[in-house]
């Protein structure tokens, strides 16, 4: 497994002490905002095509595969996968640039002797890997809603609702069989392998955590544990597969999935955070679902450390939580600090993932990973200025 489980702990430990970057803000690594959605947004329709032609013909399944396409969301593992091979490969602001070479880092070997792969080849596998990626995330997707028993997803109904559990397992599955199959159209450069490692992780992630529901005595270091698998190790997967697309040295491959861990776990973070805060209206799918199902997430196990700690306890030993008492509970959280405390840990490791950038050389690649990593700054910094005095202003008692 690459020593992927040895080293994700360390990595992910690895960040600078909150004192050191409550100064700092995201902006000072970049002069300018790239909104890089619309910058990849061809190759992310070429993602989105991709998906629809792979999961075509897929019989019985086909409705559902329709449904859950309908409802992707911002494709943010494609865009780490197309955005870590942009570090390598030839591009300028408007794409592929064919009058360039590969940069010096060093080339992916050719796949046939005395024939290097061609621009359109180049992408297309770069695309294909994109939706590999995005079919792994799709399918932990069904499965943790069918775990978590949700009733919507991005604001519509889960598909073990319509379709049925049993259904949904399978179409999860099936999910997870098409992107191996799709990563496995290019054997030489081992993403398949990759991914799979990535989905091991993953199951021993969910699996952590399940084994510790309702359990109030969960630390910090139990919770970095399974972010790091669960959720983490995907995106790292996403970052280092683009990598090895284009040709990447090992010691960057390495620095970009660092840079994925970190990332990862720093996602995890703000959306526990804004399990607490947010409302299900914008979230999209249920709120304070963490306290209700038992798991404590980081702001839950700072909340611990608080005159909270009874409440948590109390809904732990009751295995239920009153919808009436939201209110009461976010505004506890918010004025004990704990939201702030947890946001400012996210802040820190998302510091290190761009230090982790900082060591490749500049390209449009790495500057959309930049952004990536400070857009998420500013939603974790958002969330974490929560107040008082704005959920009073928000009408929330």
């Amino acid at each position: 497994m690459d020593n992927w489980a040895d080293r994700i702990d360390k990595v992910v430990w690895d960040f600078p002490a909150e004192d050191e970057v409550e100064a700092q803000t995201p902006t000072q690594f970049a002069a300018g905002k790239t909104d890089v959605f619309q910058a990849l947004l061809p190759y992310l329709e070429r993602v989105q095509k991709r998906l629809r032609d792979i999961l075509s013909f897929s019989g019985p399944l086909e409705p559902i595969l329709t449904y859950l396409m309908s409802t992707t969301g911002k494709l943010l593992r494609p865009m780490l996968v197309i955005s870590s091979a942009w570090v390598f490969a030839p591009v300028d602001e408007v794409g592929w640039a064919t009058n360039q070479p590969f940069h010096p880092l060093g080339c992916r070997p050719e796949l046939k002797s005395g024939q290097k792969p061609d621009q359109e080849f180049m992408i297309s596998m770069i695309i294909d890997i994109a939706a590999a990626c995005e079919m792994v995330h799709i399918a932990s997707l069904v499965h943790d809603d069918i775990i978590d028993g949700s009733s919507e997803r991005r604001g519509l109904p889960v598909i073990h609702d319509i379709w049925g559990i049993h259904s949904a397992i399978l179409t999860g599955d099936y999910l997870l069989s098409r992107a191996n199959n799709t990563a496995l159209m290019y054997p030489g450069i081992g993403v398949a392998g990759l991914l799979n490692d990535a989905v091991e992780l993953m199951c021993r992630g969910e699996i952590a955590q399940d084994s510790r529901l309702y359990d109030s005595t969960v630390t910090a270091c139990d919770y970095f544990y399974q972010a790091g698998r669960k959720t983490a190790a995907l995106m790292a997967a996403a970052c280092k597969a683009g990598a090895m697309a284009a040709g990447g040295a090992p010691d960057a491959q390495e620095q970009l999935w660092q840079f994925g861990i970190r990332l990862g776990t720093a996602f995890q973070i703000a959306d526990d955070i804004l399990d607490l805060t947010s409302d299900e209206k914008t979230l999209g799918k249920p709120v304070f679902n963490d306290l209700k199902l038992g798991t404590l997430t980081l702001p839950l196990i700072y909340a611990m450390e608080t005159t909270m700690r009874e409440d948590i306890v109390n809904c732990f030993g009751n295995k239920a939580l009153n919808p009436g008492r939201i209110p009461e509970l976010r505004k506890k959280l918010v004025s004990s600090g704990c939201i702030r405390k947890a946001a400012r840990v996210a802040n820190s490791i998302l510091e290190s993932s761009r230090k982790n950038l900082l060591a490749l050389p500049p390209s449009y690649g790495r500057d959309y990973l930049l952004q990536i990593s400070m857009q998420l700054g500013e939603k974790v910094m958002s969330a974490g200025a929560f107040s008082s005095e704005t959920l009073e202003a928000l009408g929330r008692p």
